[in-house]
């Protein structure tokens, strides 16, 4: 006889065991939130602006959040639980000019939000025909949030000389933030 059958035949597969330890590390995604801006909005010629008004939740085409998710005031996004997050942004800007430069800029607070560091930065940059005015940017960061009163961030968008818009649309996420949790602190 071979000895897979011996051992498939010695074998007694409709016992069950009840488990009485515990699972660590295996909790799975506990948040994910996407915002974004609803509508655009232009800036002035070498300019830096926080993104403080035209924000909301993404609540379309099949958007699901996981948990509680962010909150938003003015612009300075907290953070519903402690753990490392991951944080995007992506920036959509638009003009006339046949030069174009811009940033998306993640800034973090450690103090409650009386003062904020950049952590990253995404850049576009184009000589381009007028006729097509569009650049993105994309920038994302691993944070570790610490204390849920205390880490905060923001959005910041420069831009060159040339006026420049950010495209915002409260159908589709073009101009927006992605927050998730990874794991605990």
């Amino acid at each position: 006889m071979p000895f897979n059958k011996i051992i498939a035949e010695s074998m007694d597969l409709t016992d069950t065991y009840a488990f009485t330890g515990t699972v660590s590390g295996a909790g799975g995604i506990t948040e994910a939130d996407q915002w974004r801006v609803s509508s655009s909005f232009g800036m002035g010629g070498s300019s830096s602006t926080v993104i403080t008004s035209n924000l909301e939740r993404v609540d379309t085409n099949g958007y699901a959040r996981i948990g509680t998710g962010m909150t938003e005031s003015s612009g300075v996004f907290t953070f519903p639980s402690t753990g490392i997050w991951r944080v995007a942004a992506t920036g959509v800007y638009y003009d006339n000019a046949t030069w174009i430069y811009c940033t998306m800029n993640i800034e973090v607070s450690t103090d409650g939000g009386s003062n904020y560091s950049i952590a990253g930065v995404g850049s576009t940059s184009a000589n381009r025909p007028s006729n097509s005015p569009e650049q993105a940017c994309y920038c994302e960061i691993l944070l570790d949030c610490t204390n849920t009163s205390n880490v905060k961030v923001r959005f910041k968008v420069t831009n060159d000389s040339q006026v420049t818009n950010i495209y915002g649309d409260s159908n589709a996420t073009v101009t927006g933030f992605t927050f998730i949790k990874l794991g605990e602190t």
